[in-house]
């Protein structure tokens, strides 16, 4: 998961600049140039999607309606849009009245004057962006910070010579169907008697083939403090390590 945050990261900013921007410059634009005229509902058109939320059986399908509209453009011309939002049920009747906001060079670009037809799906991809965007920023920023942390310790702090005892499977953490090892080990401070125990990161394959328990393992400490610390595993092959590192 060491690449997570900054993938979540760079979901938003696509989304953002691929989808989201030229959304808003589309819906600002029409909302400054656009005209607005008197339309009617004409129909709907219902669209099927299918549920993902149930894996085991087959997934259910909902239906959404997206409103259909006419209206007469500037030069007297019967002009047909499809709203570009649907819902789970028809938001209008056959026949109702509508405001039309279109461009007048290219009357095509026609949508209802609502909220809903008008400024929701702008909304949703900034806010949607913003989310991964917010989300992958943070993650990125605290793995970065962590890394930087253990080049510091690696570089300034107290290397122990620790006792590996044992090599467990972390139940906690799952990722395509698949746990990952720790190396727990053990150092007894000689100067007040007291053990202290230190936790690897996530492995993604079992490292026994590479340390044994019962053998050594460095570990870097912020001088004397037991509570920052890093566990060494750079020992181990880059195949075995690369899958799973430690976000916690």
């Amino acid at each position: 998961m060491g690449f997570a945050g900054l993938l979540v990261f760079m979901v938003g900013v696509i989304v953002f600049w691929s989808f989201s921007l030229p959304e808003l410059r589309e819906t600002i634009n029409l909302n400054k140039i656009g005209k607005k005229v008197e339309g009617k509902v004409i129909g709907f058109d219902a669209r099927m999607s299918k549920s993902t939320s149930n894996r085991n059986n087959a997934s259910p399908s909902t239906m959404s309606y997206y409103t259909k509209v006419s209206f007469v453009d500037g030069i007297g011309n019967e002009r047909v849009f499809v709203s570009k939002s649907g819902l789970s049920d028809p938001p209008y009747a056959v026949g109702d009245k509508v405001v039309v906001l279109y461009d007048s060079d290219n009357p095509q670009n026609a949508r209802i004057d609502s909220f809903w037809d008008n400024w929701f799906a702008s909304v949703f991809l900034i806010v949607f962006s913003l989310i991964f965007g917010v989300v992958g920023g943070r993650m990125s920023f605290h793995q970065l910070r962590k890394i930087f942390t253990r080049m510091k310790l690696i570089q300034n702090g107290n290397k122990i010579s620790c006792t590996v005892t044992k090599i467990v499977i972390n139940s906690l953490v799952r990722i395509n169907k698949k746990n990952p090892f720790v190396i727990w080990c053990v150092f007894q401070d000689q100067a007040t008697g007291k053990t202290y125990e230190f936790r690897s990161d996530d492995i993604c394959s079992n490292p026994k083939e590479y340390i044994k328990v019962g053998g050594k393992i460095d570990v870097y400490l912020d001088g004397s403090n037991y509570e920052n610390y890093f566990v060494d595993i750079s020992f181990l092959p880059k195949k075995i390590i690369n899958t799973f590192v430690s976000t916690n």
